[in-house]
Parts: C-alpha cells; sequence; structure tokens
C-alpha cells in the first residue's frame, strides 16, 4: 500500500510539472505560428 502513496504523490509532481511543459509548449507554439504562418505545418510534427 505504501508504493501506491508514494505513486500518487510523484504521480502529482509530475501533474503540475507536466501542464507547466504543456503551457509553455502552447506558448513557444503560439508565439512561432505568429511568427510564421507559412511553416505552420512543420511546427505540428513537434506534437
Amino acid at each position: 500500500m505504501r508504493e501506491v502513496d508514494t505513486r500518487n504523490r510523484y504521480a502529482s509532481f509530475e501533474a503540475i510539472f507536466a501542464h507547466q511543459n504543456w503551457h509553455n509548449r502552447y506558448i513557444n507554439r503560439l508565439s512561432r505560428m505568429r511568427e510564421s504562418k507559412n511553416s505552420s505545418n512543420l511546427t505540428q510534427c513537434e506534437g
């Protein structure tokens, strides 16, 4: 049962960091699309 508790703790931390990473990626993607709309197809491949 302790393993599950630690897993949940790590999962919560990962969720926070993952959300921050996704937010940063989203902003970077928007800024890139604004800079060059023509190359938007290439940036989409990054996922």
